[in-house]
Protein backbone atom coordinates (compact mmCIF):
# COMPACT_ATOMS: atom_id res chain seq x y z
CA UNK A 1 0.00 0.00 0.00
CA UNK A 2 2.56 2.56 1.07
CA UNK A 3 5.18 1.60 -1.57
CA UNK A 4 2.82 1.96 -4.49
CA UNK A 5 1.40 5.69 -2.84
CA UNK A 6 5.05 6.74 -2.35
CA UNK A 7 5.35 5.91 -6.22
CA UNK A 8 2.34 7.83 -6.99
CA UNK A 9 3.73 10.78 -5.88
CA UNK A 10 7.12 10.63 -8.00
CA UNK A 11 8.84 9.18 -4.92
CA UNK A 12 10.39 5.38 -5.62
CA UNK A 13 9.68 3.02 -2.77
CA UNK A 14 9.71 -0.94 -2.62
CA UNK A 15 8.96 -3.69 0.06
CA UNK A 16 12.20 -4.69 1.68
CA UNK A 17 11.41 -8.46 1.21
CA UNK A 18 7.76 -9.48 -0.94
CA UNK A 19 5.76 -10.51 2.30
CA UNK A 20 7.93 -7.51 4.38
CA UNK A 21 5.89 -4.85 6.76
CA UNK A 22 8.88 -2.67 5.54
CA UNK A 23 9.12 -0.29 2.88
CA UNK A 24 11.96 1.17 1.98
CA UNK A 25 12.64 4.37 -0.12
CA UNK A 26 15.53 7.29 -0.51
CA UNK A 27 16.15 9.13 2.48
CA UNK A 28 13.09 11.99 1.91
CA UNK A 29 13.95 15.90 2.28
CA UNK A 30 14.94 17.38 5.68
CA UNK A 31 11.45 19.03 6.26
CA UNK A 32 9.50 15.36 6.28
CA UNK A 33 12.38 13.89 8.39
CA UNK A 34 11.55 17.14 10.72
CA UNK A 35 8.22 15.94 11.07
CA UNK A 36 8.35 12.09 10.93
CA UNK A 37 10.49 10.28 12.91
CA UNK A 38 11.97 8.01 10.04
CA UNK A 39 14.93 5.54 10.22
CA UNK A 40 17.69 6.39 8.12
CA UNK A 41 20.62 4.40 7.00
CA UNK A 42 24.16 5.06 5.99
CA UNK A 43 23.33 4.36 2.37
CA UNK A 44 20.84 7.33 2.36
CA UNK A 45 17.79 5.10 2.66
CA UNK A 46 14.93 5.52 5.00
CA UNK A 47 12.32 3.07 5.99
CA UNK A 48 8.84 2.72 7.72
CA UNK A 49 7.36 -0.64 9.26
CA UNK A 50 4.02 -0.87 8.51
CA UNK A 51 2.95 -2.87 11.43
CA UNK A 52 -1.40 -4.27 11.61
CA UNK A 53 -3.38 -2.04 13.33
CA UNK A 54 -1.68 1.49 11.26
CA UNK A 55 -4.83 3.77 10.34
CA UNK A 56 -5.04 4.28 6.72
CA UNK A 57 -5.25 8.23 7.58
CA UNK A 58 -1.80 7.88 8.90
CA UNK A 59 -0.75 6.78 5.92
CA UNK A 60 -2.49 9.37 4.22
CA UNK A 61 -0.95 11.99 6.10
CA UNK A 62 2.24 10.68 5.27
CA UNK A 63 1.97 10.32 1.80
CA UNK A 64 0.35 13.83 1.70
CA UNK A 65 3.60 15.54 3.50
CA UNK A 66 6.26 13.70 1.44
CA UNK A 67 4.04 14.78 -1.99
CA UNK A 68 3.75 18.63 -0.54
CA UNK A 69 7.42 18.28 1.03
CA UNK A 70 8.73 17.47 -2.64
CA UNK A 71 6.99 19.84 -4.34
CA UNK A 72 8.64 22.46 -2.18
CA UNK A 73 12.15 21.12 -2.16
CA UNK A 74 11.24 21.12 -6.19
CA UNK A 75 10.06 24.49 -6.65
CA UNK A 76 6.33 23.45 -7.26
CA UNK A 77 3.56 24.14 -5.24
CA UNK A 78 2.14 21.86 -2.21
CA UNK A 79 -0.25 19.63 -4.24
CA UNK A 80 1.23 19.94 -7.59
CA UNK A 81 2.21 16.36 -8.07
CA UNK A 82 -0.14 14.01 -8.50
CA UNK A 83 -1.53 11.72 -5.77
Amino acid sequence: MLAGRERGVGWPAWRAQPWAFTVVFPRPPQPLLDRWPLATDERGNAHVVLMPGVPPERVDRFVADLRDTVAAASGLLPGALAS
